[in-house]
């Protein structure tokens, strides 16, 4: 019995700091706002939008925002399916997708002839 306590004691401890080291490196990575480190985790986690396959990607980084550029692998995804299931609303050649929340506000535009995705992030807590 006192085996099985301790056994179960020793996994719970295990499972909590596996637990905190993912939380503690998911806020790592939200709070990375360079261009060099997990730039599609980043933006996944701001803006909520899942980012395919790209062959190309460029980001910059300016006072209280960044602006991030991916053109996608469109042999690897079908861009329409894409832009609907992620709620995009069409404005002419363009898709077009915002949101905010606490830590920042974004848009996102996707660009049919450029095939190329900009998503601004402006970062409300400096």
């Amino acid at each position: 019995m006192k085996k099985g306590r301790f056994s179960l004691g020793i996994l719970l401890i295990v499972g909590a700091v596996v637990f905190i080291g993912f939380k503690s490196f998911l806020s790592f990575i939200f709070d990375c706002k360079d261009c060099n480190k997990f730039v599609i985790d980043h933006v996944e986690l701001r803006t909520g939008l899942d980012i395919p396959t790209t062959i190309n990607q460029d980001c910059v980084l300016m006072e209280n925002k960044k602006i991030h550029k991916f053109q996608f692998d469109t042999k690897e995804i079908d861009v329409h399916n894409y832009l609907t299931v992620n709620n995009f609303y069409q404005e002419g050649d363009n898709w077009i997708k915002t949101g905010n929340n606490k830590k920042n506000t974004w848009y996102a535009e996707y660009s049919l002839p450029t095939n190329e995705l900009k998503v601004e992030i402006r970062y409300l807590d400096n």
